[in-house]
């Protein structure tokens, strides 16, 4: 009996559904397969911070028009030769119920004798939208402890918006600030916070609009591109002021 091996058929191309960017590879070695995985695990996870990120931004704009909470802009700004220094403290809060806004600039005075200016403009003077405060760390940080703990006896929690906000949140933890709790306790920890119902990055919501979460603009350029006239960045009331007009942009 003599046996015949069969032809084999074309090859076809897979299936590639709703990709609409596919590439050939050639593997022809170990080596080849392992950097292969290597990027497509990288290309993975920038895709899901991608989709993290769109999903937040639509979060945002439920949150902004369903106007039940008040939303928290803050910003500190650090000694630029020592950035455990808190010079500076800002917030901007806009309630969503009363459709008003609330700023608030504080300056530390057992820092009065450290000046930015050699990498950082020092314009803790020129705030804009209201009148700037002297006074110790803990005094601005108890202001915005009791601000923070109204709306959570008002309406159960409340909303943090900032640029870049996670490396403010990780200052005023540092600080040793204490984040009020719906059991109107306190907490060291912002994520342990039942109070906090959301965190809003305005970076990460505009890289996300622009399909580029690599390396977003700077909070200044951002506005330059939306065309919104600053003044004076870099004072902590003026840049949670221009936060919160950022996000406006972005969820309108």
């Amino acid at each position: 009996m003599r046996l015949v091996d069969p032809s084999l058929p074309a090859p076809q191309m897979p299936a590639t559904g709703e990709y609409d960017q596919c590439e050939t590879i050639r593997i022809m070695s170990k080596k080849d397969l392992a950097k292969l995985r290597d990027k497509a695990s990288k290309a993975n996870k920038r895709a899901d911070k991608m989709t993290t990120a769109l999903t937040n931004l639509d979060t945002a704009r439920r949150l902004v028009h369903r106007g039940r909470h008040v939303i928290y802009s803050i910003d500190i700004e650090a000694y630029e030769l020592d950035h455990d220094v808190m010079l500076e403290i800002g917030w901007c809060a806009y309630d969503c119920r009363r459709k008003v806004f609330l700023d608030q600039h504080y300056i530390m005075s057992e820092y009065r004798h450290l000046v930015n200016g050699k990498f950082v403009d020092d314009v803790k003077e020129n705030f804009n939208f209201g009148t700037s405060v002297w006074c110790t760390q803990k005094q601005a940080l108890e202001e915005l402890r009791k601000d923070l703990a109204w709306s959570v006896e008002r309406d159960g929690g409340y909303i943090l918006l900032g640029h870049s906000l996670g490396s403010d949140i990780k200052f005023l933890e540092k600080a040793g600030f204490l984040w009020p709790t719906r059991t109107g306790e306190t907490c060291l920890n912002m994520h342990d916070c039942d109070a906090v119902l959301h965190q809003i990055d305005t970076e990460e919501l505009y890289a996300a609009t622009i399909k580029d979460l690599h390396n977003p603009p700077s909070l200044g350029q951002t506005l330059s591109n939306f065309g919104i006239e600053t003044w004076h960045l870099h004072n902590a009331g003026n840049d949670a002021h221009y936060t919160m007009e950022l996000l406006w942009q972005l969820v309108r």
